[in-house]
């Protein structure tokens, strides 16, 4: 059960920061990480990636995280006398209005300028009665057949609720024709006021250049049942002139056009089109004259002439309380393809608390679709689709639902937008994660994650989803010994990949893995504890190809894998077809209490259950070979299709085996130990019952100490050198065997 324990100190701080604090920024990340492994490799660029624990009683900082799936190519070191990268302080005297901050040398006015060609007077708003002539139509989002197809979501009903004010943006001149209307659309938003209602024409599209920033507590809605969309404008580019060196605040350009005063920009690095090649920090413009732009916030880097100039902003920022129905957000990576990153191209910036995204879609999107800030944030009924980055980016997120939504062929662009490793993408700081009821299918990278828990990501409760055709289904990694409070339950997932639960040189723990329906996906482990898998069902094809990432790619996966750890229980779950159905082995630190216990393994083409990694099961290395600590008890296992000489069963030194019953087509149990044996204590092999073609238990080398042999019952013997290399034994009785 996910945790949902609101300190109300915690709460009133963060609700007390958010609402004062609307501009702050998130911090760039601090270290690569191995896509496979989770493992960090430091960047020489930046500081050490190491994450102090939070004080309960202090506001979340908003960093964002390692990109684990980031290229290790460097960021490029700031120069340390240029400004850093935070958000200018507000005037105290200044009311809560959501604009950005200006510069402490600019006029103290926050209006934006208004576009001079504009004109001032209102229009007179459209009545709602007249048809709406529409002058560009919403694209169709389509849905992906396989697997399954996505539900369908429920009809979207325009909310009514009593307002202070209802606005039409048509009544301030923006008429979605086209033409870039940002001014307009502002101007409509600072009028409708807190708590009021903005309608947009349905069936029209309305161009920005530049974020829109609603006020608290307003609706943003169509005007009918049709959808009305916001389109982030083609960006205007420019060309260089001059070198701009770090911490610059002008630079020297071949043309002005289309640039003007509100707008973000960010010089590209000529032959770069990736989040690397410009900057991570937002720059207002405040000044644009013939042949230069002057901006907010010194240069992270250096740039060259014949490097060009472009926008970079997020659509919309959001204020508290804000609900946003019934639009397309389009985010038109086309016409915006110079630069992209995670960190400034966002289609929708959730800083907010109390604020709703429900049955509207996002498209098309420069980098991610919603990066997600703040506490109790609901997003439903939502279709993300065709973007370059994640649908969901977590930074700093509390009590967030996300419920009922289709996300489909995103993170297509995820290694130039980089920190974009999962449709749902976990950054730093976020806790308390309820991800239910969705449908995501076909992503080029991970469904959910990377949960980095060192980032201080715990709570995270994924339920009921449906999951198609991912790269990986999920990795979470931590670098110290944390407890993640992470629950998978009741998902169907098709076609995932692998789960990966990684502790590096440190433990992961409180996972529970149970009840999901689960075809060619693997789970795989290492040095995790309290770990649940039960009463899952996996299916695995013949042409499922689980690569062992964590370890070599030339070793096929088993679909339980379990690497190290203590207090893993893996009961109760049924698992057909694949090469290996569940193995256990030692890593960083030894296996201990592990229980594999009343499962249903069917129908593998190598081994049911290993216990113990078959390059070194026989070693003398007891950090390797020695399985004192796991008991596989009340198991059933049909291994009708192995291949020739393999054995339904390996099991290492010392490790428990009672109470199951096997049938292979093979041999039957291969028991493993040292070839010359210590003085070790004995392990118990007890009341199993064992059919095969071949010897029922076979000793995989000659040793001379073994396991106790007691009331087993087999059709085809045991080895000689099993029964003589413990006197205590007693032979299996012959008699046939009937698992089933």
């Amino acid at each position: 059960m996910i945790k949902r324990v609101k300190q109300t100190l915690f709460t009133f701080v963060i609700v007390a920061v958010l609402a004062a604090c609307q501009s702050s920024e998130p911090d760039a990340p601090k270290t690569d990480t191995n896509t496979e492994t989770g493992e960090n490799t430091p960047n020489p660029d930046q500081q050490p990636d190491r994450v102090e624990p939070t004080d309960p009683t202090e506001p979340t900082d908003p960093v964002e995280p390692t990109d684990p799936t980031e290229p290790t190519e460097p960021v490029e070191p700031t120069d340390p006398t240029e400004p850093t990268d935070t958000v200018e302080p507000t005037d105290p005297t200044e009311p809560t209005d959501p604009v950005e901050p200006t510069d402490p040398t600019e006029p103290t006015d926050p209006v934006e300028p208004t576009d001079p060609t504009e004109p001032t007077d209102p229009v007179e708003p459209t009545d709602p009665t007249e048809p709406v002539v529409p002058q560009n139509t919403t694209p169709d989002v389509p849905l992906v057949a396989g697997c399954d197809t996505c539900p369908t979501h429920p009809p979207f009903t325009r909310t009514t609720r009593t307002t202070s004010n209802t606005v039409w943006v048509s009544a301030y001149g923006a008429q979605g024709d086209g033409s870039n209307e940002e001014y307009a659309l502002q101007r409509a938003i600072d009028a409708a006021g807190d708590g009021g209602s903005v309608v947009f024409e349905s069936d029209r599209v309305y161009t920005i250049c530049k974020m829109l920033r609603p006020r608290p507590n307003q609706l943003w809605q169509p005007s009918g049942e049709a959808p009305a969309t916001l389109r982030r404008c083609d960006s205007p580019v420019t060309t260089l002139i001059a070198d701009a060196l770090p911490g610059a605040t002008s630079v020297a350009v071949a043309s002005t056009a289309g640039f003007e005063p509100g707008m973000w920009v960010s010089p590209v690095r000529e032959g770069g089109n990736d989040y690397y090649a410009g900057e991570f920090a937002h720059h207002p413009v405040y000044e644009v004259s013939p042949g230069l732009v002057q901006f907010h916030n010194g240069l992270g880097k250096a740039y060259s002439a014949g490097d060009k100039l472009v926008t970079s902003f997020a659509m919309v920022r959001d204020a508290n309380g804000v609900t946003f129905e019934g639009l397309v957000f389009d985010g038109n990576a086309a016409g915006n393809d110079h630069f992209v990153s995670w960190a400034r191209h966002s289609s929708l910036w959730m800083h907010s608390l109390d604020s709703t995204v429900k049955h509207s879609a996002f498209i098309d999107s420069q980098g991610d679709a919603i990066t997600v800030q703040g506490l109790d944030n609901l997003i439903e009924y939502n279709t993300f689709t065709q973007l370059n980055g994640a649908a969901l980016h977590f930074s700093a997120a509390n009590q967030t639902i996300v419920r009922n939504n289709h996300m489909i062929e995103t993170n297509l662009q995820a290694q130039r937008v980089v920190h974009a490793e999962a449709a749902a993408t976990w950054s730093l700081g976020n806790q308390d994660i309820l991800i239910e009821n969705n449908c995501i299918q076909d992503i080029s990278e991970a469904a959910f994650g990377h949960i980095l828990v060192h980032g201080n990501n715990y709570g995270a409760d994924i339920r009921d989803n449906q999951v198609c055709r991912v790269n990986t289904l999920m990795t979470v990694v931590t670098n110290s010994d944390f407890t993640v409070d992470l629950l998978l339950t009741g998902n169907s997932i098709d076609k995932g990949g692998r789960l990966n639960l990684v502790g590096n040189n440190s433990t992961l723990s409180g996972i529970e893995i149970s009840g999901n329906r689960i075809t060619d996906t693997a789970i795989s482990t290492k040095n995790t504890r309290d770990l649940t898998i039960e009463n899952n069902l996996f299916t695995v094809s013949d042409d499922a190809d689980f690569r062992d990432e964590l370890e070599s790619p030339n070793n096929k996966l088993a679909t339980i894998v379990v690497r190290g750890g203590d207090q893993i229980s893996i009961t109760g779950n049924e698992l057909a077809g694949g090469r290996k159905g569940i193995q256990v082995h030692n890593a960083d630190t030894r296996t201990a209490n592990v229980t594999v216990a009343n499962n249903t393994v069917l129908d593998n083409t190598e081994t049911a259950i290993l216990v113990g990694h078959l390059s070194s099961i026989d070693s003398s290395d007891p950090d390797q070979s020695d399985f004192a600590g796991v008991e596989v008890r009340d198991n059933t296992v049909d291994s009708a299709v192995l291949g020739a000489g393999h054995s339904a069963i390996e099991l290492g030194r010392r490790a428990r085996f009672s109470g199951n019953c096997v049938s292979s087509n093979q041999f039957g149990v291969r028991v493993h130990g040292y070839p010359s044996t210590p003085s070790v204590p004995a392990w118990d092999i007890v009341d199993n019952r064992v059919s095969s073609a071949s010897t029922s238990f076979v000793a995989s080398t000659p040793f001379t100490y073994g396991p106790l042999f007691l009331r087993n019952t087999a059709d085809q013997g045991i080895s000689s050198a099993l029964l003589s290399s413990n006197p205590g034994s007693e032979p299996p009785t012959a008699q046939t065997v009937d698992c089933f």
